[in-house]
């Protein structure tokens, strides 16, 4: 019975995916396109047997955005160095360089999907997201993080509280056989400068579907 529901509400994406495509004038190649929410939905298994959306994990608030391509000015290293001064290294650059946003908000990349396992030599990237691209100067590096459809997650409270929060949501994504690929980023919204910790908020952005994995 299963079988017979899942399949028809694969029909019924299909048929859906179709006339969307019509409308807007796209191939229709679901499988390999991701351009549109029925291919975000059928490449990353989000849907339900029964056609509804999987239930997010209990205390944790998830979203599924799609968010846009932006550049951004990062300096590279490894799980292995000292966070805090690569990000201070990154910040101290983007800040002579005069890089910095309006929110002033920064982020970290991690060019490879975490779910597979995290060490010292996972690559991460300490950036601040740009506008529009612009000239930069070394040490920092200019890259671009795709656009696509993405699990939204908010972190609340202390950084060293992050892994937990990551466990959570690979463990609840497994258990639905949801398909997070790479790569995935974080902002850190709050200044950690200015709020209390309990305040602090970081957005974590999961991509959906195939890892697209890129070289920092």
């Amino acid at each position: 019975m299963k079988r017979i529901l899942a399949l028809t509400v694969l029909i019924l994406i299909a048929l859906a995916a179709a006339a969307y495509a019509a409308e807007e004038g796209c191939d229709g190649d679901c499988a390999s396109c991701g351009g549109c929410p029925f291919a975000a939905a059928m490449a990353a298994n989000i849907l339900l047997p029964d056609g509804s959306e999987v239930p997010a994990p209990a205390g944790l608030v998830v979203e599924l955005v799609d968010h846009e391509t932006f550049n951004y000015a990062g300096l590279a290293g490894t799980m292995s160095d000292n966070i805090a001064e690569l990000f201070e290294q990154m910040a101290d650059n983007a800040g002579q360089q005069k890089l910095t946003t309006p929110e002033s908000v920064l982020g970290c990349l991690y060019p490879r999907a975490l779910a597979e396992g995290v060490d010292g030599e996972t690559p991460i990237v300490a950036f601040v997201p740009l506008e529009e691209k612009v000239e930069i100067a070394e040490p920092l590096a200019l890259g671009a993080i795709p656009g696509g459809y993405y699990l939204r997650v908010e972190h609340h409270g202390s950084y060293d509280k992050l892994p937990d929060t990551y466990n959570e949501i690979f463990a609840w994504a497994e258990a639905h056989e949801l398909i997070l690929g790479a790569p995935s980023f974080e902002l850190y919204v709050t200044d950690p400068a200015e709020f209390p910790v309990e305040e602090w908020l970081t957005e974590i952005y999961l991509p959906l579907g195939k890892a697209t994995e890129e070289q920092p």
